[in-house]
């Protein structure tokens, strides 16, 4: 399991909430926040909140990976004994890929706006820049997401590819998939590419 707070943290309103890892005992919680994010906040989401099922296994099972990799984190944010926000990162499991994984985040859309989602970002990619195996993080958005690919960019995230028309919406129009990346170890990122700097500014 990696290791992994928990963090007192301050939102931008003064609100202070904590960072804390998932464990099985908090899986209740996360099934209700997860539930309340696909049927609010489905915008940006492959999944629309009615094909969202609260019973569904993948959860639990997903999280008993998760805490079972040395080279995978899923934080969650909490406020008042709800969990409000989450990040997950998730490592590659064969040898060729191990230095990579795939980065996450929501936000409650009640406590979207109060940098919630930078806290979350950073905090990953703080742990990862940290980890002995972890040299690059990948995500990948709907390329109509503005507000979130404008603060990936902001840590330095670049584009890798864009798949065309990826997902089709209910008006019948298109988006496109997007794919970014960041490295975080100095020395390895690819041309064009930038690499996190954990103690300076994002992207740096």
């Amino acid at each position: 399991m990696a290791e992994f707070g928990p963090n007192s943290i301050t939102l931008r309103d003064g609100t202070p909430a904590e960072l804390r890892h998932a464990t099985p005992e908090g899986a209740a919680a996360g099934v209700e926040y997860l539930r309340e994010l696909y049927a609010r906040a489905a915008d940006y989401l492959i999944a629309q909140g009615d094909e969202y099922d609260p019973a569904d296994p993948a959860y639990p099972e997903r999280l008993g990976k998760t805490l079972a990799d040395p080279r995978s984190l899923h934080v969650y944010a909490w406020s008042g004994g709800r969990a409000i926000g989450d990040a997950i990162f998730q490592g590659g499991s064969k040898r060729r890929n191990l230095h990579t994984g795939w980065f996450g985040v929501g936000v409650h859309p009640d406590w979207q706006g109060r940098g919630l989602g930078r806290v979350l970002t950073r905090t990953v990619l703080d742990w990862a820049a940290g980890h002995r195996e972890i040299e690059r993080v990948t995500l990948r958005a709907f390329a109509g997401n503005a507000r979130a690919i404008a603060l990936y960019r902001s840590f330095g995230f670049v584009e890798t590819d864009r798949a065309r028309h990826a997902f089709k919406l209910e008006d019948g129009s298109y988006t496109d998939d997007l794919g970014m990346c960041l490295y975080v170890k100095p020395g390895v990122a690819a041309e064009g590419f930038r690499t996190y700097d954990p103690g300076g500014r994002p992207g740096q």
